[in-house]
């Protein structure tokens, strides 16, 4: 995929985010593509950024202009009108002055109808972002989707705030790239979309850690800040909220600092930190020579230098100074949901004057084998591969969501070969397990007058046993590739049936499977693609159809919810089925087959939304029945990437309006699954 001639826009936020965009960015300006960092009104701080590190920048004010200003201005004037409705109504916002109110709604509307503005006039190919949970994350996230651009958003550390935060954080992104599985699962567990989430690895510590861990660099830091070479240097990260006026450091800590002049303690803030609390707090620490408060110096330098890091309060410095090899030590502090310690990588304090007694203990008996053991593995989980090819891998996931945009390969022309039969039944075989089972099926199911076709790659060493020994009603088709959709491609070109049924192997028909699908296709003629409902082994539902969450992301609706569920009971259209797809001949012709790029059946979904794009309706019915062998299906990052990469723009959430046929809110429906939990639990009890 080339990136020459493509246009992406960058929103670089605070500086200290600017290390985990910026590798990616200047990989992809290397490679070819224009990057428009940009920057809005009342945005100063982000300005600075851009600024400091010497960036080319558009401000959205170029794009002001007459025909703008009137959009804004009568915005405004509604966003404003609904606002002071809100106002009266709410008892609580009278604490807050109307004038910084209107400063804030006012800003908030210029900066949405200007970015906007730069999407018409610019029209990027991409947009990139480091996350979409705050303002401007969002606008860029709801444009991109308006303008149909891909929207790739990336994380900075540790999520250590409650988790229902984050639910959002994939509602517009096409992909959302993080650090390490430890990252994906709390997304997950807060409601995002497991299938936007990708891990990629850190982009920056590697080349960070290179080149700062040197004896050189270290001698060098240790030089510029006045330290000796034989004086221990602690690092003390003092993250950046909770400073009131009553704080203070400890006098035990600070005799202790004042009695060790051969200790040398650095304290740094959280960038966030409001300079006049940094400067109030620190006072106490101006009379000790070996003390430093070192808001300005380069943290990764402070890291490399050091021989103890101090965390108080919750930052991803702390695990960054895990991957510097760094003992760390936790001050404890109360009401966090996240703890190094308890994470089992660093030595808790319940205070600073606790400290140290602690610094001394870690000097005397260095860092135990078992503790190196989970800080191994915490980093694992955190930043997955510390291999200095993160930024390729989010390179690469970006060219994969901009091949997505270009022509994707599909089938030749199918031939209108004679209708032999009412159906041809295709399986493709790509090295799924369960084809046997579904052939059996389709053999013992089957009514109405059908030819059953197995696509399997040619030569492949997977193929199962039993294939060879098939005949009689069943004919085997060779592909040179093995991916799902060139499969179906390949047979659906020698089919001799009036419709097109795709079968995934794992999918067991059950008595009168094909009519109720037929019913479906001959009651509309606008009815293109026809799909049924499918039941574990178990009998918990495996498939009622595909909705979109509130992330815009597919999923089965009303699985793992009992069999006689109501809601999986009703005829519909639906935007994509999956599993038994029967299509109308014109309906794939007019969709141009299936795209051969998906390596898995995301292909299915891909379809459905072609078809649906040519006009053609898909239609759910539970009046054909299947039964699911497993509940574990494959999974290719390169094909959610795909997916997201090309639709994107074209997603909107329709779930919960099923819900709501049912009287079923999602408080309702989580009742419904806890219900299934419990029934699950006491029959492993039982």
């Amino acid at each position: 995929m080339e990136l020459s001639g493509k246009k992406a826009f960058c929103f670089l936020a605070l500086k200290h985010h600017s290390r985990f965009l910026l590798p990616v960015t200047r990989e992809l300006e290397r490679q070819g593509m224009e990057v428009k960092y940009l920057t809005a009104p009342a945005e100063m701080p982000f300005e600075l950024t851009l600024q400091e590190e010497g960036l080319p920048y558009v401000h959205t004010q170029a794009y002001l202009d007459p025909a703008v200003a009137a959009v804004i201005d009568e915005a405004y004037r509604r966003v404003r009108a609904a606002w002071r409705e809100k106002f009266l109504a709410a008892e609580v916002l009278h604490h807050f002055t109307l004038p910084v109110q209107d400063k804030t709604l006012r800003a908030h509307t210029e900066n949405f109808y200007l970015f906007r503005r730069m999407f018409e006039a610019e029209k990027p190919d991409l947009v990139l972002a480091l996350h979409e949970l705050n303002s401007w994350g969002k606008m860029l996230g709801y444009l991109s989707h308006e303008f149909g651009v891909p929207f790739v958003t990336m994380q900075e550390g540790l999520y250590y705030a409650p988790a229902a935060v984050y639910r959002f954080h994939t509602e517009y992104s096409s992909a959302c790239l993080v650090w390490g599985e430890a990252t994906r699962e709390v997304l997950v567990r807060s409601g995002g979309s497991a299938e936007k989430i990708f891990v990629v690895g850190n982009t920056h510590l590697h080349a960070v850690l290179e080149r700062e861990r040197s004896r050189e660099a270290i001698e060098r830091t240790r030089h510029e800040l006045r330290i000796r070479r034989e004086d221990k240097i602690v690092t003390l990260l003092m993250a950046g909220l909770g400073y009131d006026k009553g704080f203070i450091f400890p006098q035990t800590l600070l005799d202790w600092a004042r009695a060790h002049p051969d200790w040398a303690l650095l304290f740094k803030w959280h960038p966030v930190t409001n300079k006049l609390t940094v400067e109030q707090v620190s006072r106490a620490l101006a009379s000790l020579d070996n003390v430093r408060v070192l808001q300005d110096f380069d943290t990764y330098r402070l890291l490399a230098a050091s021989d103890l890091c101090v965390v108080f309060g919750n930052s991803t410095s702390g695990l960054e100074a895990l991957a510097f090899g760094k003992p760390l030590i936790e001050v404890e502090l109360p009401g966090l949901d996240y703890s190094f310690a308890r994470e089992g990588v660093a030595d808790p304090v319940s205070s600073l004057a606790e400290l140290p007694v602690a610094l001394e203990r870690a000097v005397a008996s260095g860092v135990p084998d078992d503790r190196r053991r989970k800080v191994d593995d915490y980093l694992r989980r955190n930043l997955d591969r510390l291999d200095g090819k993160s930024v390729e891998r989010c390179v690469a996931a970006v060219k994969i969501i901009l091949a997505a945009r270009e022509s994707p390969r599909r089938a030749a022309a199918v031939t209108r070969n004679a209708a032999d039969f009412q159906c041809s039944v295709i399986v493709p075989l790509s090295g799924a397990s369960g084809g046997l089972e579904t052939l059996l099926g389709v053999a013992e199911h089957t009514g109405p007058s059908y030819e059953c076709m197995i696509a399997a790659p040619a030569g492949s060493e997977r193929q199962p046993e039993w294939l060879d020994s098939v005949g009689g009603d069943v004919s085997v088709v060779r592909s040179e590739q093995d991916t799902p959709g060139a499969l179906c491609n390949r047979a659906a070109e020698k089919a001799r049936g009036r419709y097109l049924c795709f079968l995934r192997p794992g999918w067991v028909p059950q008595k009168g499977w094909l009519e109720g699908l037929l019913q479906e296709l001959e009651r509309d003629p606008n009815t293109g693609i026809a799909g049924g409902l499918a039941l574990f082994a178990d009998s918990l539902l495996a498939h009622a159809g595909i909705a979109l969450d509130a992330n815009l992301t597919p999923v089965h609706l009303y699985q793992y919810l009992p069999a006689n569920f109501t809601g999986a009971h009703r005829r519909r259209r639906m935007r994509a089925v999956a599993g038994c797809l029967l299509v109308r001949r014109e309906a794939f012709e007019a969709a141009g087959g299936f795209d051969e790029r998906y390596r898995t059946f995301w292909s299915e979904l891909d379809f459905c939304f072609r078809a649906g794009g040519k006009g053609w309706t898909v239609a759910y019915t539970p009046q054909s029945l299947f039964v699911c062998l497993g509940r574990s299906h494959d999974d290719d990052p390169d094909d959610r990437l795909l997916f997201f990469g090309r639709w994107t723009g074209h997603l909107w959430p329709d779930q919960e309006s099923y819900w709501a046929e049912e009287g079923l809110d999602p408080e309702g429906l989580s009742s419904l699954y806890r219900e299934v939990a419990r029934g699950e639990e006491r029959s492993c009890r039982g």
